[in-house]
């Protein structure tokens, strides 16, 4: 009788097959020097790799079985520690080999892939009710057994060879997958301890209300003030007892704020941020660090770089470059936020200079990513290149915005700034895509107004050094750009602190910069912000964005009722608004 592959992986799960036969003939079988060992050892780990292949969520429902094995047997790794040291033992052997043989090489690529299927191993359909930390908790577990069994030391010390190239490709998506379901700046900031510190700033802003309100009503009778069992503080007078103050929250609202769950679960559901624990955050951070300091980063980039070039046209290479620009994202990020902590700083010092992350900051490279900022169809992700791209660029910039302060690194730095802002055609195609945001998905925005920010930052240093360009960021300021930011601006209640302050620091850069604060004098603005005063004006927490967002609008309002008052014909402006030119 003939069976599918389909079929028969599918009975092999049900009958258990991995547990209770191939993992015992792993253990068996350990000793590499032993040439029947060795292939019996080989053929194990070739199944896994078949029994553990990676199938497409969502794509076809005929893999659901598979996706649901798939965990299954991620689980069934996790469980057994002596699987995956053996692993690590007999990818450590063959590395010191000193002339591989064929059969060696393919052994040392399904080792690779079958550390490559346990990380990409996606959640079990079924698994919608659990919160995305529940979701990612084998994932996060089988990290820190690799990095316990030091895998990860491995594909380190593999990265870092040139000799190795071979499987860089494998290891960067190693890599990826390691690191894709985490911000760089979670491995440095708890959102926990966040949500703690706006707990404590709440409290103190419902104290202060309460405090002017107590005030308030002193100057009107003599009273004492109760507090009651519903949580908040009353005024009773002495006399006329009809008096009360406004109610600033229930016992519920303040437990909230003290322990902090309101506040995080809104922090956390804005960018669906990973709450990582102590141990997972450890494995993260020195991970990260290590693929710096030890030249892996420096070596992989520049074998990715030569790979994607000459793939280029290849619909397959979409993955690559989605996997690249997301890690040179995350490493760069890495960077800049280690860089600002003087503890860790004083003990890492290879971190400091820009020779580990060169080739990710070079002109071509900046000119390759400048050629991605195009909607790109791919059968993986339609939107994760451009919104990789994006974020790759913003962080590129950062980083050489961070470089330029060193005195010793100033032409090379203004080299490669004088190559990006003296090319027209990136400023064209970045005024291109905010002009026609509407073509974007929402993350697509978000991180391109994020790219955007830092562009015209470093463009501030840039005209700083040179005292050149003046007037160069007047391409920036027009209604059509101004439209699309207040589209974005319209789900601020969807933005993070980070994004929306790009938005407002933005405003702000026409009104201060440029003294065209009548740009806002128009009837579909003003009516986004009256309805976002409407909202935010009665909020108890505000976050310090939300703050600045608040007094942009205020001040704007204010400018242009003291300006109604003394010119009515503005109302007519308001709905008929003069363009950029002739403000």
């Amino acid at each position: 009788m003939i069976y599918k592959e389909r079929e028969c992986f599918i009975t092999l799960y049900k009958l258990e097959f991995m547990e209770s036969r191939l993992f015992p003939l792993l253990l068996l079988n350990n000793r590499l020097e032993d040439n029947s060992q060795r292939e019996i050892s080989r053929i194990c780990v070739e199944l896994f790799t078949r029994m553990t292949k990676i199938y497409p969520i969502n794509k076809n429902l005929t893999d659901l079985p598979f996706l649901k094995i798939n965990s299954a047997y991620k689980e069934l790794f996790i469980l057994n520690i002596s699987i995956i040291r053996n692993i690590r033992n007999m990818l450590q052997w063959h590395l010191k080999l000193v002339n591989r043989s064929n059969d060696n090489k393919k052994f040392i690529h399904l080792l690779l892939l079958i550390c490559r299927n346990l990380l990409a191993i996606k959640d079990a359909p079924g698994s919608g009710n659990l919160t995305v930390n529940e979701k990612l908790k084998s994932h996060f577990d089988l990290i820190v057994l690799f990095c316990n069994e030091n895998l990860i030391e491995l594909f380190i010390i593999m990265a870092s060879d040139q000799k190795e190239a071979v499987w860089h490709t494998l290891i960067f998506e190693i890599f990826y997958h390691i690191l894709e379901h985490n911000s760089s700046k979670d491995l440095f900031i708890d959102p926990r301890m966040e949500a703690s510190s706006k707990g404590v700033k709440l409290m103190e802003q419902v104290k202060n209300k309460q405090d002017e309100t107590r005030k308030k009503f002193s100057k009107v009778c003599p009273k004492v003030w109760i507090d009651t069992k519903k949580g908040y503080e009353k005024p009773v007078d002495i006399r006329q007892t009809w008096q009360e103050t406004p109610k600033f929250g229930s016992v519920r609202l303040k437990e909230k704020v003290e322990n902090g769950q309101e506040i995080l679960s809104e922090t956390l559901n804005k960018k669906k941020r990973v709450v990582l624990d102590d141990q997972t955050r450890k494995c993260m951070k020195t991970t990260s660090l290590k693929i710096i300091t030890s030249n892996a980063f420096k070596v992989l980039i520049s074998t990715i770089q030569k790979e994607i070039k000459a793939k280029f046209d290849k619909p397959d290479i979409n993955k690559i470059i989605a996997h690249y620009l997301y890690l040179v994202d995350y490493i760069l990020n890495f960077r800049i936020f280690f860089l600002r902590d003087e503890v860790l700083l004083s003990n890492v010092n290879e971190v400091s200079g820009i020779s580990q992350v060169q080739p990710a900051v070079t002109i071509e490279t900046f000119e390759w990513t400048f050629s991605l900022l195009v909607k790109r169809e791919s059968e993986e992700n339609p939107s994760r290149i451009l919104q990789y791209a994006f974020k790759c660029l913003k962080n590129m910039l950062s980083t050489i915005r961070q470089v330029a302060l060193n005195e010793s690194n100033r032409e090379h730095i203004l080299s490669i700034l004088k190559y990006i802002y003296d090319n027209e055609a990136y400023a064209n195609r970045i005024l291109d895509l905010l002009k026609n945001i509407e073509n974007l998905t929402f993350k697509e925005q978000k991180a391109l107004l994020s790219a955007v920010h830092t562009y015209l930052e470093v463009l501030d240093h840039y005209e700083g050094m040179t005292q050149l360009f003046d007037g160069f960021q007047r391409k920036f300021v027009s209604d059509e750009v101004i439209k699309n930011y207040c589209k974005v601006l319209e789900e601020y209640s969807k933005l993070d602190d980070e994004e929306l302050n790009c938005i407002v620091e933005f405003f702000y850069r026409i009104w201060y910069k440029y003294d065209l604060e009548r740009m806002f004098y128009k009837i579909t603005i003003v009516f986004i912000f009256n309805r976002i005063l409407g909202d935010l004006g009665h909020r108890q927490r505000l976050s310090l964005a939300q703050h600045e967002l608040m007094s942009f609008i205020l001040n704007i309002s204010n400018k242009l009722l003291s300006e109604l008052s003394k010119n009515p014909l503005l109302y007519v402006e308001l709905l008929y608004p003069k363009s950029s030119e002739d403000c």
